[in-house]
């Protein structure tokens, strides 16, 4: 009907396939009845009967038709809205139940991964232990290939080192390319050292080769990069100290490997040359010219001294053996030379004695000893601990019977008595025999020099006033130089000679002088007197100088 207006119980749409039945119409709700609700020329569809995805399965038992060009259909669809699930469909990983199985992502999806248990977390695993799953089981990997599933160290591409073990899996341990592999170098020379051509990457030594390389000539062994070549200007076989060096090969062929060599510019300066004393040459290269520090001369034409390296050196007669049988060891500190034995004192505070040793008088004790004194057949030495004297040896006068009470700073030894000056102000305190009041006529007052002969003893106090006392036989008394004078050392021979070292470093001698030559010129700090044949005096520059009769081996044999 055609109309302006809408006549009751007509609509604009005419598309209804059954007008009698309220729920059937366009768009209307398939139910399975054998009729068609919604009108779309096809019973049941959309239902449970009818395979609505077009794969040839239905939800129900029996199907009534399908969407698709289906030779058959089957039930059991548990998806009519997706064709690619359906009972003879193949499981998948990936949440969907495609087979309609009930179950999702089972092991055997078509896609499921292969993974292998990894027993040490380096993420590889081993390959007999294994799992076929959509999703990772607890303790597997993707990955296999693992040697050593007990070793986190192990596994395909590790790391090599060279222990022994097979860390990346390869088959094989101890490879060059281990990280720890050590560079080799063939030693040709045998010098220790290879040649940078041919190296060589091992985790074991190889026979022939070397750790280290840089060898510029591996048939050369002296030539090797650990040694440098330094200019020999003088020739003497050592290099100059501060000059630049060549490495591993000389630059001339007068480069030496050692460059100690304190003057490169004199023949006769290197380390170990024989040293001109008091020279003011350093030929030795020890750091200072070589000089003498005191000079000691025995009663029997015998003396010793004591150089700057603390070095005895003795000369003259040697009847018991007091110049042959010197120490030659370095060390020393001060020394003290009789008739026939001597004795001296090391760095170390040691007493060693040599010459004769008729009443044990080169036995000196083991106690540490500061300074030690000889004369005749007996010693005595001042003991570190307390500066108290201990004596050895003869003690036919009582020489050697020093007070054990009094504390000394200095003592002097004649062939019958001994003199010391106390620690307590420098007083003079002497024992032994007094046969010339050398024991008795102490002078009094504070000294600091001292010095004992065969019948006087002389003294020098803080002033350098000179005082000597004892026996005048020969003048030693009478014929003191004048109290204008002021002293620094003295020296009482054995005989009456006595000799003295002033302000002005002069050489003086007096009393029994027939045996000596005139005083020596020169400047000089010490002196000693021994026979009324020689002495020997020590110059302030550190030189050495003996006089007195002619004949005498002190003076003839002196260095």
């Amino acid at each position: 009907m055609q109309s302006c207006d809408q006549p009751w119980g007509y609509v604009l749409e005419g598309t209804d396939c059954d007008d009698t039945d309220p729920w059937t119409r366009p768009g209307g709700t398939e139910t399975i009845d054998g009729r068609d609700e919604d009108c779309d020329g096809r019973i049941d569809n959309h239902t449970a009967v009818w395979d609505d995805d077009g794969d040839c399965y239905c939800e129900a038992e029996d199907c009534l038709g399908s969407e698709g060009h289906c030779d058959g259909l089957s039930g059991g669809d548990c998806d009519d809205r997706d064709s690619a699930v359906a009972p003879s469909m193949e499981e998948h990983c990936g949440g969907t139940d495609e087979d309609c199985d009930g179950q999702i992502d089972e092991d055997r999806a078509i896609n499921a991964s292969t993974w292998w248990q990894d027993g040490d977390g380096d993420g590889f695993g081993e390959t007999d232990s294994s799992q076929v799953s959509c999703t990772a089981p607890s303790g597997y990997v993707p990955f296999d290939g693992d040697c050593d599933d007990g070793d986190s160290t192990v596994w395909p591409g590790g790391t090599e080192w060279c222990d022994g073990i097979d860390h990346d899996c390869d088959g094989e341990v101890n490879e060059g390319d281990s990280a720890d592999a050590r560079t080799w170098y063939p030693d040709g020379d045998g010098d220790g050292f290879g040649a940078d051509a041919g190296a060589s990457v091992s985790c074991d030594e190889i026979v022939g080769y070397v750790s280290v390389g840089g060898d510029c000539d591996d048939q050369d062994a002296a030539l090797e990069p650990s040694v440098s070549w330094y200019p020999d200007a003088d020739g003497d076989g050592y290099g100059e100290a501060g000059a630049s060096p060549s490495v591993c090969a000389p630059a001339n062929a007068t480069d030496v490997d050692d460059n100690s060599d304190c003057d490169d510019s004199a023949v006769n300066v290197y380390p170990g040359a024989t040293e001109t004393y008091a020279d003011g040459v350093d030929q030795d290269c020890d750091g200072a010219d070589t000089i003498w520090v005191q000079v000691e001369v025995g009663d029997d034409d015998n003396a010793c001294a004591l150089d700057s390296n603390g070095a005895v050196h003795c000369w003259g007669d040697d009847d018991f053996g007091e110049v042959s049988d010197a120490p030659t060891s370095h060390g020393f500190v001060q020394l003290s030379v009789g008739g026939s034995h001597a004795c001296a004192v090391d760095q170390d505070d040691v007493v060693h004695c040599w010459g004769r040793d008729t009443d044990n008088e080169s036995y000196p004790p083991t106690a540490a000893i500061a300074q030690v004194e000889v004369w005749g057949t007996g010693s005595c030495g001042l003991l570190v601990s307390d500066q108290t004297v201990t004596c050895w040896g003869d003690d036919d006068f009582g020489e050697v019977s020093a007070p054990a009470e009094s504390a000394m700073t200095l003592i002097d030894l004649a062939s019958s008595f001994g003199c010391g000056l106390t620690g307590a102000g420098g007083a003079v305190v002497c024992w032994g025999s007094d046969t010339y009041d050398q024991v008795s006529s102490t002078p009094s007052g504070a000294f600091t020099v001292l010095s004992t002969g065969y019948r006087h003893a002389c003294a020098i106090n803080a002033s350098g006033i000179l005082s000597c006392w004892g026996s005048d036989g020969e003048g030693q008394l009478a014929d003191l130089p004048s109290t204008t004078y002021r002293f620094v050392d003295v020296s009482v021979g054995s005989s009456g000679t006595t000799c003295a070292v002033d302000t002005l470093h002069r050489v003086y001698c007096w009393g029994d002088s027939g045996y000596l030559a005139s005083e020596p010129s020169g400047s000089y700090q010490s002196v000693s007197v021994g026979s009324d044949q020689a002495a020997c005096a020590v110059g302030t520059d550190g030189s050495l100088t003996c006089f007195g009769f002619g004949s005498s081996t002190v003076v003839q044999e002196a260095p």
